[in-house]
């Protein structure tokens, strides 16, 4: 995420990273440098899967609801802080964009978020959640190779664009730093799969 970041920064958008490690295999935090696993409640559903799918899909939602309050919490305290580095924001114009997990989270929490316009979801799986018929204007950009099951989330409601990404072979990983970014400039240039020494 940190390319795409630097990307929408160079363009000249107003960028606040959030990282939601709940759902990682291991993340560092970056106050503590800190090592924090996955959660022994998710490690043992997922060492039951596929027998404990119900159960990963209950947690998973869960998990869900916590990215979503982090996002709404986030917008809510930098609003209100009284800081000249803020100052030039337009806090009534906020687009969220996320990848895997964050991709859903991006689409409940700009429908949750009044002064949010857009959203767009990268490759993020819906774990059977409730998607609203009509939303704000969001995109959700997906590859065929493991994503095809969001082909249909736009199917009936409004304000929603779907992107096939199936022109380059890319598993979900593929949109990661090196390639995600550079996708929607490189498809234009002839290389449509960014650098391939990244694939």
């Amino acid at each position: 995420e940190t390319d795409l970041a630097e990307s929408l920064v160079n363009a000249g958008f107003v960028v606040v990273g959030v990282n939601s490690p709940y759902g990682s295999s291991a993340v560092t935090l970056s106050q503590t440098s800190e090592v924090v696993g996955v959660s022994p409640k998710l490690k043992d559903i997922m060492s039951r899967y596929p027998g404990s799918r119900p159960e990963l899909i209950t947690y998973r939602k869960a998990e869900h609801a916590l990215w979503v309050n982090d996002v709404e919490f986030l917008v809510r305290e930098l609003r209100s802080i009284p800081s000249s580095a803020l100052q030039h924001i337009d806090w009534d114009q906020i687009n969220i964009v996320g990848f895997s997990h964050g991709g859903f989270a991006a689409i409940d929490a700009c429908e949750r978020i009044d002064a949010c316009r857009s959203s767009v979801n990268m490759d993020g799986y819906t774990y059977e959640q409730e998607v609203p018929t009509k939303l704000k204007h969001h995109l959700t950009l997906f590859q065929s190779g493991t994503a095809h099951y969001l082909r249909d989330l736009c199917n009936g409601r409004t304000g929603c664009f779907i992107q096939e990404i199936n022109d380059c072979p890319l598993n979900h990983e593929g949109f990661s730093d090196a390639i995600y970014s550079k996708w929607p400039f490189t498809r234009f240039t002839g290389n449509q799969c960014g650098d391939k020494s990244v694939e």
